[in-house]
């Protein structure tokens, strides 16, 4: 019995030592590959809060999914109101009052192509 007491405990300083020394030279390494003068740019903090991914127009109906969600024309969403849907783009009203314009496409690439056809 007390051997297996003695073992379990140098088994448990071993590997609180063991990941001490890990952990400690985890944060010591450096990437080799790493340009010289690398600055790494802080997280961004305002994430954007609507994500077009996709536009639906139909005859009847126009529809956008925002954030994962299908919506249409007047529906509201947690903070905003879905105020127009084009084939490029949905027009929003925050709660602010404030408009705002969600692109299906990047401006560099509308700029590049034309408008989509």
């Amino acid at each position: 019995m007390r051997y297996s007491v003695l073992s379990l405990l140098g088994g448990l300083a071993l590997s609180a030592l063991t990941g001490w020394v890990v952990s400690a030279s985890a944060q010591s390494i450096i990437d080799p590959t790493r340009p010289p003068d690398f600055v790494a740019s802080a997280p961004s903090a305002a994430k954007p809060r609507f994500r077009l991914t996709a536009i639906l127009i139909a005859r009847d109906r126009r529809l956008a999914v925002i954030n994962g969600v299908i919506v249409g024309v007047g529906a509201s969403l947690p903070s905003a109101k879905v105020l127009g849907i084009s084939p490029d783009a949905v027009r929003l009203r925050l709660r602010s009052g404030r408009l705002m314009l969600l692109s299906l496409y990047p401006s560099h690439l509308r700029t590049a192509l034309g408008p989509p056809q």
